[in-house]
């Protein structure tokens, strides 16, 4: 555990565009900052994070941008990303060559292997669960990408 942690827990996902999870916590009055990180489903290593914020007396809304953790490539292939678009079997592989290297506000989902031929040009385990590239239009989004509303009772 670490120091000055109060609580640490995980809630049920993934949650879906749109979808929101509420969770309640019991903290003390001079508890003031929180942190907190989820990863983005669809992605190889978008995440979106609170980083010991002040949270203040009343709390508060904070609107939060994904998160490129720089640790691999973002080539959009399902064989590199775990989520719901991605069939299971097509495994979470790590592809680090051409990564950033750094932490930087995510670009987004470009649908950078549209039009390419299944049979031809991109492996059957790099396609989404529809048999066919993710597309931008599907999976694409703008900052920011959470809300957290903190609601202190």
């Amino acid at each position: 555990r670490q120091r000055d942690v109060r609580e640490a827990f995980s809630v049920a996902g993934p949650v879906a565009w749109g979808g929101f999870v509420e969770f309640r916590m019991n903290i003390d009055d001079d508890v003031d900052y929180l942190s907190l990180g989820t990863m983005a489903i669809n992605t190889n290593d978008c995440f979106v994070a609170l980083n010991g914020v002040k949270v203040g007396s009343h709390g508060g809304d904070f609107d939060l941008a994904g998160l490129d953790a720089g640790s691999e490539v973002n080539n959009e292939l399902c064989g590199f990303i775990p989520g719901p678009a991605c069939a299971v079997t097509s495994g979470n592989k790590r592809s680090q060559k051409g990564a950033e290297g750094f932490v930087h506000v995510h670009r987004g989902f470009f649908g950078i292997n549209e039009g390419r031929d299944v049979a031809f040009n991109i492996d059957q385990n790099d396609v989404s669960v529809r048999g066919e590239p993710l597309t931008q239009a599907r999976y694409d989004w703008r900052n920011p990408m959470a809300r957290v509303t903190i609601t202190r009772a």
